[in-house]
């Protein structure tokens, strides 16, 4: 990134905060600028990982990425990095057509009526804006945070949960 906060850069806190911080979570690549500051810090990367969809249109279906191949198969992304999204969807041996939109996005049915012909997929984040707006079948991939501690910190995670969720009661 530009090393700015957001609306001019990605960042959405002051890369200073990370003195006040007990560990950092990577979500995707390293920051080297943020590197530096981080090193004294327990490390924990992260990734995003989903493998089943869920119907958009509100049914309580969902499908797995072998119902949809070999079907024409578009994606839309309106988050942060689309590219991260897609390439989950490549990950699941999924091809499709790429349509990325800027992150927080206000989507209009204009905005989705390519894929009339075919499968719309997206991120939940877009799934709850397109409510509505789908001209055919639609769905979305639920994603969670999987966390891995580096080498030499046992306890991070269980930390790092503590911290989000509060202490477990005796």
């Amino acid at each position: 990134g530009n090393g700015r906060l957001l609306p001019a850069g990605p960042l959405r806190e002051p890369v200073q905060r990370l003195r006040e911080a007990d560990a950092v979570v990577w979500n995707g690549s390293r920051e080297h600028r943020i590197e530096e500051l981080a090193a004294a810090l327990p490390q924990v990367s992260m990734r995003l990982a989903g493998q089943r969809f869920v119907a958009v249109a509100g049914e309580a279906r969902t499908c797995g990425a072998d119902s949809l191949r070999g079907r024409r198969l578009y994606a839309i992304a309106g988050i942060g990095d689309p590219r991260r999204f897609f390439a989950q969807l490549r990950a699941l041996d999924l091809d499709f057509e790429e349509h990325p939109f800027p992150d927080h996005h206000r989507y209009r049915a204009a905005d989705l009526s390519f894929a009339a012909d075919g499968v719309l997929l997206m991120t939940e984040k877009d799934a709850v804006k397109c409510a509505g707006l789908v001209p055919g079948e639609a769905w979305a991939l639920p994603v969670e945070a999987v966390l891995s501690a580096g080498p030499g910190q046992p306890g991070l995670l269980e930390k790092i949960l503590e911290k989000l969720n509060g202490r477990a009661p005796a």
